[in-house]
Formats: structure tokens, C-alpha cells, sequence
């Protein structure tokens, strides 16, 4: 005899309904298709856009403001936040811009906050096995502060390897010091500001996550560079014959 199986409250579909408003996405239930969830989640998020949203007049009091976006085109469905806490420097409040390097190195997905380019480059002749990862940072979204005739921004970069089944094999962090004279600075707001640190990649590791902190805004994005073969040895220097 075929045992029915209690439906969940209702509230339960309430609630993940309001989280995924909230958030930019879509609640599943009562599907019984995992794998069809994964891939219609990752369906819809083959084509993003950033678009930067800049409040004024808001009393920064941690309450709840609401964003909505819109567009012209039929049958075009927007997923993207409801809104925001109107919190005061979050660049201010440790434990928070923790949870986030944490949540960014732990992900599923990568996170574009800080609109990071990376790039893996040999980092010497004498170690095939050792890159060089420059960073490239969307000026917009990050806080330079200029000193005398400097501009000046600290940036801290962690870097995680991972294996073919997702355990993590490497992770370390380093805090790389921006100073920028004023050409560079320049050049930075059309290039993007740069950092760079060397990685020893180890046996077995098929990723690189890296996620990127930027002390002066708070912000945090990663990117992922994979590890296979081939680009292992692209990357590797021509020595001497």
C-alpha cells in the first residue's frame, strides 16, 4: 500500500518564495528534479547584467528599501534583489565583511560585486608550478583615497585550490598595498586598478578560486581560474634549452 507522504505547510513555500524575492531568485518545491532545478538555476544566469545603483537622501538606519527594475522587451523575466538594508559602512564592520569573504570562497557561484578580471601568468622558469594571478579591479566599485600625491587602497586576495571532487587542497590570503601617482591613477579609472600575487599551484588541484576584499569599500567579488592540464601547461615558461 502506497504511503502518502504529508504535504509541507504552506508557510514553508511562503518562505522560500519571500527568500528568493529578496535575493534575485527562484524557490523550487514539490519538483522532485534536482538536477532540472540546478539547470534551469544556471540557465538563468548564463546572461547578467550590473547595473550600479547609487541611494541618496536615505537615513542609513539598517532598515529595508526596495529597488525595482524593469524592461521594455515581452516576455523577459527580471531576477534580481528587492532592495537593501540601508546599513552604515559596511566596509566598518569586520565580522560581516568576514562572513562574506567566507560566502564567497564557499559558493557555488562567482561573485562579480567587485567586477574582477583575472589572469594567470608565469611566475618563474625554475617553477612550471608557480603563477603569477594579476587581478584587475573595476575602479568604480572600489574606495581610493588619494594622500599628497598618491592614491592609496588596500586590497586583500585569498586564494583556494580545490580538487575534481570540490575538496579543498590550498588556502591562503595576503594583503597586497595599492599606490597609485596620479597617472596611474588615470589610467586606472580606464584599465582598471591592478594586484597581483603568486600562487604555488598543488598536485591535484583543479580550480583557483580567488576572492578579492577591498579594505576601503567593504566590497568582495571572486573569479575562478580552472586548473587543468592544458592550461598548466600553457602557462609554463620557456627555460633555457
Amino acid at each position: 500500500m502506497a504511503v502518502r507522504q504529508p504535504t509541507p505547510p504552506r508557510e514553508n513555500f511562503d518562505t522560500m518564495n519571500e527568500l528568493a524575492d529578496r535575493t534575485g531568485g527562484r524557490a523550487f518545491y514539490n519538483a522532485n528534479d534536482i538536477q532540472g532545478s540546478i539547470r534551469l538555476a544556471i540557465d538563468d544566469s548564463r546572461d547578467t547584467y550590473v547595473l550600479e545603483y547609487y541611494p541618496t537622501g536615505v537615513a542609513w538606519d539598517g532598515t529595508f528599501h526596495t529597488i525595482k527594475i524593469g524592461v521594455k522587451r515581452t516576455g523577459v523575466t527580471v531576477r534580481c534583489r528587492s532592495g537593501y538594508f540601508a546599513s552604515h559602512d559596511p566596509a566598518g564592520d569586520p565580522l560581516r565583511v568576514e562572513q562574506k569573504i567566507q560566502d564567497a570562497l564557499s559558493s557555488p557561484f562567482q561573485d562579480s560585486e567587485l567586477g574582477l578580471a583575472v589572469e594567470a601568468v608565469p611566475a618563474s622558469v625554475l617553477d612550471p608550478n608557480r603563477i603569477t594571478v594579476q587581478v584587475r579591479v573595476d575602479p568604480a566599485r572600489v574606495r581610493l583615497h588619494q594622500l599628497a600625491d598618491r592614491w592609496l587602497d588596500d586590497f586583500e586576495i585569498i586564494c583556494a585550490q580545490f580538487s575534481a571532487t570540490g575538496k579543498p587542497l590550498s588556502g591562503n590570503k595576503q594583503v597586497v598595498n595599492a599606490s597609485l601617482s596620479q597617472q596611474d591613477y588615470e589610467e586606472s579609472l580606464r584599465t582598471g586598478v591592478r594586484v597581483a600575487r603568486d600562487v604555488s599551484i598543488k598536485d591535484g588541484a583543479v580550480k583557483l578560486r580567488v576572492v578579492v576584499h577591498d579594505f576601503g569599500s567593504g566590497t568582495v567579488g571572486s573569479v575562478d581560474i580552472p586548473l587543468n592540464e592544458n592550461m598548466i601547461h600553457r602557462i609554463q615558461p620557456s627555460g633555457p634549452k
